[in-house]
């Protein structure tokens, strides 16, 4: 079997605003005794050598954490969206692949690098995504980085939908029917954070 870290590259999106969560800086919010960040490297790094993390703010403190590259979107002011950090991502990933993952969801399957991957190359797409039975998660995704040019180029022109972007490409969804719950994510402040 192919070592998944030859071929894909990871990176966790912690660059958003958090403006429903009080601006907090979301992936350094501790639940239940980690940070989200660690937790969603606690399910790339079985699988993946290289991490790198989308991040805004407090750019020191997902470096000291997590020992990741971490890197600020080229769109500022947030104005990008999750778009600007993928397409980041796109550029300075060194493998065929980039699977991304928000740092908001902190329940997320033990194997999902691998279910992504086999999706994506049995369908032979460009991009496959997260559907859990009811919803598709367009942060959860596996792409080709070839898609890149693409990418900037809809970013260019003031598209900022992620999913408008992937319906412009051969996609295609892995069902996650069977674990629904594991792709909840923290849109407020748990209860007792200060």
């Amino acid at each position: 079997m192919t070592s998944l870290s030859n071929v894909i590259t990871g990176l966790i999106l912690a660059g958003g605003k958090a403006s429903r969560m009080q601006g907090i800086d979301k992936g350094l919010l501790v639940f239940n005794g980690l940070t989200l960040v660690e937790r969603s490297l606690a399910v790339l790094r079985p699988h993946l050598t290289t991490i790198l993390i989308s991040a805004n703010r407090t750019v020191e403190s997902y470096a000291h954490l997590t020992g990741c590259p971490v890197y600020m979107d080229d769109i500022p002011d947030f104005a990008g969206g999750p778009l600007s950090g993928i397409a980041k991502g796109l550029e300075l990933a060194t493998t065929p692949y980039l699977l991304h993952i928000p740092c908001d969801t902190p329940y997320l399957p033990q194997d999902l690098v691998p279910r992504l991957y086999a999706q994506l190359v049995k369908a032979e797409a460009d991009i496959c995504v997260v559907q859990d039975g009811q919803r598709v998660h367009p942060t959860l995704a596996i792409l080709k980085v070839e898609v890149l040019s693409s990418l900037q180029e809809y970013l260019a022109t003031g598209g900022r939908k992620i999913r408008t972007w992937q319906e412009q490409h051969s996609l295609t969804f892995c069902d996650y029917s069977d674990f629904p719950e594991g792709f909840t994510n923290l849109n407020t402040l748990p209860k007792g954070t200060p």
